[in-house]
């Protein structure tokens, strides 16, 4: 067989798809230069497609995805057939289809994510996007403004926690000051299960840099929420953490569990640009939604 006429996986790549008709669930696409043939493997928490006749026209090795179901993907290159590892954090049904027979060939397999809806379909959850209106936080050194940045960071973890059923409740919903008694009655008045309270850190020290997530010392499980939260972000961002600790503010909480997520260093120059990137958003939302999935995974069977 030609060069020009095998078959070539050319593209992995994953998405989280809500439309009309169709639940919420973690999809995988695969792609090929042609048609092909494969097969399918399932085991509790794994698949494994075997492309058939076919060689890898991407890096093997390991893919992290974690996107709350999908953990990471893993592609395998011997004996000509391609092996794509597919790795879940919780069981689920797969649909497999073909979404496109023409170039670039996809199939498609959509995994289920009901469980993360029976997670967390109980859940109400506050946001907090820090400042706001007269009140502009931290500036970093090419005048990004905290009150800013966070909301968008603060959208974007609402999207994935109304994907998995949680009702969110903002503590502003624009550019408005509202007072730190104001923030916490909010919390109070929705029965929050957590306050997720979102800000940028700044130092006059050009040295510090990195996220940190604070939390109540008064609400039960807080700590132990922080460090899976931290764990989990810096998993997606890939930046060097700062050291957890109690918060003040947070103590107003009472007995409300409550984080406080630093999610960069503002003055930090590298830092305040990764600011500028949506995808960065995106990236610290599903960290943090992350870290909230692994504490309440790992505390679901406790009381």
């Amino acid at each position: 067989m030609s060069s020009l006429t095998m078959v070539k996986v050319t593209n992995i790549w994953t998405a989280v798809r809500e439309d009309p008709g169709i639940n919420c669930c973690s999809e995988v696409h695969i792609e090929a230069n042609l048609p092909f043939r494969y097969r399918v493997d399932t085991a509790p928490r794994l698949v494994r497609v075997y492309v058939l006749g076919a060689t890898a026209n991407l890096p093997e090795g390991k893919i992290l995805v974690r996107d709350g179901l999908v953990g990471q993907i893993e592609v395998r290159n011997y004996g000509g057939q391609v092996e794509v590892e597919i790795s879940l954090e919780h069981r689920s049904t797969a649909d497999i289809l073909w979404t496109r027979p023409q170039m670039p060939a996809r199939l498609t397999l959509r995994f289920d994510r009901q469980f993360l809806r029976v997670l967390f379909g109980d859940k109400v959850v506050v946001i907090d996007p820090g400042h706001g209106g007269r009140d502009f936080g931290y500036r970093g050194p090419v005048n990004l403004w905290e009150k800013d940045v966070v909301r968008h960071t603060a959208h974007r973890l609402a999207d994935i926690l109304g994907r998995c059923g949680s009702t969110v409740v903002f503590t502003r919903s624009g550019d408005e000051t509202v007072p730190e008694k104001r923030r916490i009655a909010c919390a109070r008045e929705n029965g929050a299960h957590v306050f997720v309270s979102l800000h940028t850190h700044w130092s006059a020290n050009p040295r510090v840099s990195g996220p940190a997530v604070l939390f109540n010392p008064l609400g039960p499980g807080s700590e132990e929420m922080a460090s899976l939260v931290s764990a989990a972000l810096v998993e997606k961002v890939r930046l060097r953490p700062r050291r957890s600790r109690a918060d003040p503010f947070l103590r107003l909480l009472g007995p409300v569990p409550g984080l406080l997520v630093e999610v960069v260093t503002i003055s930090d120059w590298v830092e305040e640009g990764l600011l500028r990137s949506s995808r960065f958003h995106q990236k610290v939302a599903e960290g943090i939604f992350n870290g909230l999935k692994d504490y309440y995974c790992k505390t679901r069977g406790r009381g």
